[in-house]
């Protein structure tokens, strides 16, 4: 294991990819974040009414700013590939998934809510989500291990995840079965093992809905590893600079290099580094949204709770994500400190959980040996 091994990041690809398209396209001008949902992706609507004969209003409601908030009012997680089978089913479906709450009430983390804000981002960028995104933010930031869908010659060098061959035989339960082996693991709720592709699961996307999307997805998708997600954190608080702090725009201004404005590129720059987001974008996404569920989630990132898998030490003006994989990234820029945690923990069988206690405990343990400022 290499610092440059690639990992699946599961829904660290939420933040990465997704989220930092629709702050890229905010800063240009090109999203509205209020805008409905329906004005760029009819389908939300028609598709579902389709479906069910019966319209819900609700849906004319939903907000972009709610898709990235997870509080658009839509499941957290369904099973679309079990009934589909290629890419346009299933986006036909999680068009057609109800709602389950109302708009803007209340904060339920979705998958399928950033199925379709994928959507709705590549039609108002007019360009895919891979291609857009490796263009305007992986490549300017050197991140040359980050990329959907890795090729197959680098397939062997990546962490798998998941063993989808049908199960073998094992040996009865003994003092030295693996944790994750025990009966008591088998009843955990996640610990049912996918056998969905019948192989392993090596450089290719582990999650199943965005396997028949194609390996390109808002939810998930993403390849990445620990010295790009470090790249791509670096930069965060450097552009960010100040913009975790009380201090007026002009004072976060003043804490960032000269930089300079190209109209034609619509982007800022800075000496040595394209600057591709201002303070203010990144403060307005990082901030902790205002719902009546006292909800922790950000715009696409979230932010520390009571207790936090970022541990006990990062501050309240933190931001980061999680994976399913047992990926995660947290920023904190008043420490002006990141930590990027890649594991496989989903190898096998997914049933091990151990990583909700390493996980707080490996960020504690960073910070902890740094040394502190005078």
């Amino acid at each position: 294991m290499k610092p440059s091994t690639p990992f699946d990041l599961a829904s660290v690809t939420k933040v990465v990819a997704t989220t930092a398209m629709a702050m890229i396209l905010y800063e240009r001008g090109l999203l509205d974040l209020d805008i409905q949902v329906e004005a760029v992706v009819p389908e939300f609507v028609s598709k579902f009414q389709a479906a069910t004969g019966a319209p819900d209003a609700r849906r004319r409601e939903v907000t972009i700013r709610e898709l990235l908030a997870h509080s658009s009012g839509l499941p957290a997680y369904e099973k679309l590939f079990l009934k589909h089978r290629t890419r346009d089913e299933l986006l036909r479906a999680a068009y057609g998934v109800p709602l389950t709450g109302d708009p803007g009430t209340r904060a339920e983390y979705s998958d399928i809510g950033f199925i379709l804000l994928g959507v709705a981002l590549e039609r108002i960028a007019r360009e895919s989500l891979d291609r857009f995104c490796r263009k305007e933010i992986f490549s300017p930031l050197g991140m040359k291990g980050t990329v959907f869908n890795p090729p197959p010659h680098l397939r062997p060098q990546i962490a798998p995840t998941a063993n989808e061959n049908e199960e073998e035989e094992k040996e009865p339960w003994g003092p030295d079965t693996p944790a994750r082996d025990t009966p008591e693991a088998k009843e955990h709720p996640s610990a049912s093992r996918s056998k969905f592709r019948g192989r392993i699961i090596q450089g290719e996307v582990q999650d199943e809905n965005a396997f028949l999307l194609g390996g390109v997805a808002g939810h998930a998708g993403l390849f990445s590893t620990a010295e790009d997600l470090a790249k791509f954190a670096h930069a965060m608080l450097q552009w960010g600079a100040g913009s975790g702090s009380a201090s007026s725009g002009q004072a976060a201004a003043r804490a960032l290099p000269k930089t300079s404005h190209d109209p034609k590129k619509n982007k800022i720059s800075t000496p040595g580094q394209e600057q591709l987001l201002r303070p203010e974008t990144i403060a307005l996404f990082t901030k902790r949204q205002a719902t009546s569920n006292g909800t922790s989630r950000a715009l696409g990132w979230d932010t520390p709770s009571t207790p936090s898998q970022s541990g006990k030490y990062f501050s309240p003006q933190s931001y980061g994500h999680l994976g399913y994989t047992g990926t995660s990234l947290w920023i904190d820029p008043m420490r002006e400190t990141s930590v990027t945690l890649l594991t496989n923990r989903t190898w096998p069988d997914g049933s091990n959980q151990s990583i909700k206690e390493v996980r707080p405990r490996f960020h504690d343990a960073v910070i902890e040996a740094l040394p502190t400022s005078e």
